[in-house]
This record gives C-alpha cells, sequence and structure tokens, in this order.
C-alpha cells in the first residue's frame, strides 16, 4: 500500500511539479527533484519489497555517496583573485589562474561555480569554460590567466528564495559581488559531455 501511494505522489504529483518548476524556479525544482529520487531509493532500498536491492541498489548508492563527497573536496579551489570583464549589461567573462592544474585535454572543460558565501542551497553552477593555452596575455588581468568563462548575466529578483542569500540570481550575484572581498568556489575542471 505504501508503495502505491508513494509512487503515484512521486510520479503523479512531484514529478509534473518539478519539471514545470526547472524552467521557471530551477533553485526549487532541483530540491524536489532530489527528495522524489531520495524517497524512490529507500523504497527500492526496503529489504520486504525488493529482496535483491541489497546486492544490487545499495552498492551503487554508496559508490554515489562516495563519489558526492570526493567531488566536494577534491579538485576544488577557492578563487580570491579572479577577474570580471562585462561586456555590457548582460554578459561577462570570468577570468583565473587555477595554480596546481594544467589545461583540461577536453575542448571545453565544465567548472562548477559558486561564492563561498552562498547559502547551503545554493548549488554550485556548471558552465564550460575555455583555457589558454596559446598563453596569451590581456592588460586587464595583471597576474595572467589560464581559464575561462563567459556567461550570461540574469539579475532577476527570485519570487520565491529559499534564504535571504538567494533572492538574486546567482550570476547576478558574481557580477555585483565585491572584487575586494568575494571570494569563488571552483570545482574542476570535469569532462564536458
Amino acid at each position: 500500500c505504501f508503495s502505491v501511494v508513494e509512487i503515484t505522489i512521486i510520479f503523479g504529483v512531484m514529478a509534473p511539479l518539478s519539471y514545470y518548476w526547472f524552467f521557471r524556479k530551477w533553485h526549487i525544482a532541483i530540491h524536489v527533484h532530489r527528495v522524489m529520487a531520495a524517497i524512490f531509493c529507500i523504497d527500492i532500498v526496503r529489504r520486504h519489497t525488493h529482496p535483491h536491492s541489497i546486492l544490487l541498489n545499495i552498492p551503487v548508492f554508496v559508490i554515489w555517496i562516495v563519489d558526492k563527497v570526493i567531488f566536494a573536496y577534491w579538485g576544488h579551489a577557492s578563487l580570491s583573485q579572479f577577474h570580471r570583464i562585462l561586456l555590457g549589461e548582460d554578459y561577462m567573462v570570468l577570468l583565473w589562474k587555477s595554480e596546481g592544474h594544467h589545461p583540461s585535454k577536453s575542448l571545453a572543460p565544465n567548472f562548477y561555480l559558486k561564492l563561498k558565501d552562498s547559502s547551503l542551497s545554493e548549488n554550485a553552477h556548471a558552465f564550460t569554460a575555455f583555457q589558454n593555452r596559446g598563453h596569451v596575455q590581456l592588460k586587464d588581468v595583471p597576474g595572467g590567466w589560464n581559464t575561462g568563462i563567459m556567461i550570461r548575466i540574469y539579475r532577476n529578483k527570485r519570487k520565491y528564495p529559499l534564504s535571504k542569500k538567494d533572492s538574486t540570481s546567482h550570476t547576478g550575484k558574481i557580477a555585483d559581488a565585491d572584487k575586494s572581498s568575494a571570494v569563488l568556489e571552483a570545482y574542476g575542471p570535469y569532462t564536458g559531455e
């Protein structure tokens, strides 16, 4: 009985709602989607309804958790020295020098970025980057750079923020952050797909 009610709620209510919100309120929809996945995983792992799940699902779930922990600490850098070049009102280029990281072998590696003072409910956002393989120097970037990202700036206020810090879009906060005190958390490079 529990499984019937649970699956009906997940796939009949929560899935369409999160799909609708993904295009309008992504910062809320991703959390709804994670709750759905957790409830579904708990139901599958329950031994009396799925006797073979202990052999198949639990090891994969443990590997996924280990991967998340490694992702949180490995390949992570706190960037206090990054340069923003505004290209009009709606676009900017972020440039920084990744110390200790060699250029990715991928054509366009992914980096996940987040301001250090963002709330816990704000996830690091994925951006496709370009790398300075030709060692081009720019006069506006005194320390040099080896990684750059072109970003579309969204400054709209969120109607339903999850915290006071999340009232503005992440890219808007990066564009408007104080240059002297802003610290950017960068995870990567990861191979793009």
